[in-house]
């Protein structure tokens, strides 16, 4: 990651997040930097806050494959995804909540979404929405659904699930 001064381009920091020799291949992919409270986060390997103007680490929380701001009136959180994935032959993603200021783990809980394929969840309000695959097939394309969690300060429970759709080749563009 890279902050550059917005009047001259200069270069303000740099922070390596993903880890030195870390690389991106295929459709795994971290999410890009978002300010969230009094901190630039950074997801990666270790998803870590920094300081907008120096860079220096204000926290960490472990892991992740893709983060999320969630707006509060209270002060705004973190949803920190580490994948998962749906089909025959599920395996639960987990969703943890972090204070954005403190980096402090608020909740945990398991989540069907499928975090590692795509960065494809968002937050809109207190609903937390993205897909799944459903392991079966329309000819020979995957179907998958939206699947959305009504968000808590005490953790979240599903509040619905769309009909399942054909994914287009590229998962990037479903």
């Amino acid at each position: 990651y890279v902050a550059l001064k917005r009047d001259t381009g200069d270069v303000l920091w740099t922070h390596d997040a993903l880890g030195t020799g870390t690389k991106v291949t295929g459709d795994r992919a971290w999410t890009g930097a978002f300010a969230a409270g009094p901190v630039v986060v950074l997801p990666g390997p270790k998803t870590v806050g920094v300081d907008p103007r120096t860079g220096a680490v204000v926290w960490q929380a472990a892991g992740g494959t893709h983060a999320v701001r969630w707006p509060r009136p209270a002060g705004d959180r973190v949803l920190v995804l580490t994948a998962g994935y749906g089909g025959k032959t599920p395996k639960p993603g987990q969703v943890r909540c972090v204070d954005a200021a403190t980096g402090n783990e608020l909740w945990a809980a398991p989540c069907d979404l499928d975090f590692g394929s795509v960065p494809a969840a968002t937050v809109a309000g207190d609903v937390l929405v993205g897909w799944t695959p459903t392991g079966e097939k329309a000819g020979d394309k995957p179907l998958a659904r939206l699947i959305a969690f009504k968000l808590a300060d005490g953790g979240m429970d599903k509040a619905w699930e769309g009909e399942p759709f054909v994914l287009d080749e590229d998962p990037f563009h479903a």
